[in-house]
């Protein structure tokens, strides 16, 4: 059975913004977001608009800088077809509202260019909710992360280097 195309968006707008998901896509060439969906700009305090004219600054303000550097470094990985996906957590902040907001996601490749440039990727965050974040959870969700993080940092080094 085919769906309609504006059924079929009507949908997926719907399911975008009825599980409570950051979702967003980026150019990863100028590092815009493209498009979110509304729990994005519920989180960051910025509309898609103001996202799209601050550019990668948007993820400058509103990113922690510890998990800007990492997600920088990943769209390198990705503009040189190293990297297939990356899993993991990252801080962000509402610019109305003080401290951080740890989530936790996925971001893949979502379409290349026709010489196989990687061109945008999807993201999708999950907030790591109050009711999990226990000392103990936290500490074994970090330590399982930080032990991912340091092993890809360690594939780059050389034997002298280790």
């Amino acid at each position: 059975m085919k769906t309609h195309p504006k059924l079929h968006h009507c949908y997926s707008s719907e399911v975008a913004n009825c599980i409570y998901t950051i979702m967003y896509i980026t150019d990863n060439r100028n590092k815009t977001i493209v498009w979110c969906n509304q729990n994005l700009i519920n989180e960051t305090g910025y509309t898609l608009t103001e996202m799209k004219i601050m550019g990668i600054e948007f993820f400058r303000k509103a990113m922690h800088p510890d998990d800007f550097l990492i997600a920088t470094k990943t769209q390198k990985e990705f503009s040189k077809g190293s990297r297939k996906s990356v899993t993991g957590f990252c801080r962000f902040r509402n610019k109305n509202m003080p401290g951080w907001r740890i989530f936790f996601g996925t971001a893949v490749p979502f379409s290349y260019t026709e010489q196989g440039e990687v061109k945008e990727v999807c993201c999708l965050f999950q907030l790591f909710p109050p009711a999990l974040d226990t000392p103990d959870q936290a500490k074994v969700a970090f330590h399982i992360f930080s032990n991912e993080y340091n092993h890809s940092i360690l594939e780059e080094l050389t034997e002298r280097e280790i």
